[in-house]
């Protein structure tokens, strides 16, 4: 039996960028690592050390947007929050802001200290995750189509990225998540 080892090093900065300045979507186009050949029977491939930096943003490009059907014009229109990271206070006022550009008509957002919900003053009707853009609804709360005013269905959540997935197209992996309740797939996006 013979193992061979190899110590690999990624650097972020020595990678292409696959989503513009961002360091989010990378890849290393190494070639020649690992080859189809009949002698290999098994090859491990291990993370030794990673170091991340604590740099993502609660609300990103990917989960700032809130969709709202407009009952004055009839019209579905969405606001978006600016990329950051936010307290209960400041994504309330974030929203208000928002709100004031987009709209027009001022829906009033407010937080209930008490149960950790977010509740909206206003006569539109306020659309989920999934529905006509809306990004933001898992972390403001919102459950299902909303209309007029009323307090969001789930609590504020502001915890912000929970898990990072690492893979590769090039590698056959047995990989089982919870996301889907089935084998991870390539280039899967895992929040």
């Amino acid at each position: 039996m013979y193992i061979d080892n190899h110590i690999i090093t990624l650097n972020s900065t020595d990678a292409t960028k696959l989503n513009s300045t961002y360091l989010s979507n990378v890849t290393f186009p190494f070639k020649g690592l690992l080859g189809d050949e009949s002698n290999i029977v098994r090859s491990y491939i291990s993370v030794l050390n990673a170091q991340i930096p604590v740099s993502f943003y609660v609300l990103d490009s990917t989960n700032n947007v809130l969709a709202y059907f407009n009952t004055y014009n009839n019209t579905t229109q969405t606001l978006t929050v600016p990329v950051g990271n936010y307290n209960a206070n400041s994504l309330v006022t974030a929203l208000n802001v928002a709100a004031a550009v987009y709209v027009g008509y001022v829906p009033v957002f407010s937080f209930n200290t008490t149960t950790g919900c977010i509740s909206v003053v206003s006569s539109y009707i306020w659309y989920p995750n999934g529905s006509q853009g809306t990004t933001i609804g898992d972390i403001i709360g919102i459950q299902s189509i909303l209309s007029n005013s009323f307090t969001f269905t789930y609590p504020l959540n502001l915890l912000g990225r929970n898990k990072l997935f690492i893979n590769s197209s090039h590698l056959n992996n047995v990989a089982y998540t919870s996301k889907n309740m089935g084998f991870a797939k390539p280039y899967a996006q895992s929040l």
